[in-house]
Order: structure tokens, then sequence, then C-alpha cells
């Protein structure tokens, strides 16, 4: 079980993640060092606790940012 405070943590150092997505340069880095491998397990928590779903969002938001670029070069040319 997850507390609340344990979330708020992960969910901070997610935050980070998500602010060095943003950046063109540094998610290029951060896909090719293959970091978004290590969000997965957080996609798929066991149970429906708050704690639980707060790391879930984040961690679609942080590969949201992740594939932002891809998205835009694909599907809006």
């Amino acid at each position: 079980m997850l507390s609340t405070k344990e979330s708020i943590r992960a969910c901070n150092a997610l935050a980070l993640f998500q602010v060095m997505a943003n950046n063109p340069e540094t998610r290029r880095e951060l896909i090719q060092a293959k970091i978004p491998c290590y969000f997965y397990p957080f996609l798929k928590p066991s149970g429906n606790e708050k704690p639980l779903e707060y790391l879930r969002l984040t961690s679609l938001a942080v590969l949201g940012s992740l594939t932002k670029d891809w998205i835009s070069h694909y599907f809006y040319q």
C-alpha cells in the first residue's frame, strides 16, 4: 500500500521528468535512454486507491509529454 505522502513524493519526481520531456533536446535523450520503460509499471497499479491513481495520472502526463513532438510530426503535417 502506497501512502499519500509517498505518492506525492513520487509524483513530484515524475513532474521533474515531465519538465525535462517538454524540452525538445532532453526529450530526445530521455527516449534514447529508454526512460519511458520505467514509467510503464506505474500505469498498472494493483488497486484503485487515490494515491495510486495520482501516480498513474502523473505517469501518463510524462509519457504524453514525451510523445508530444512525435504526434505533431506524424499526424499534423
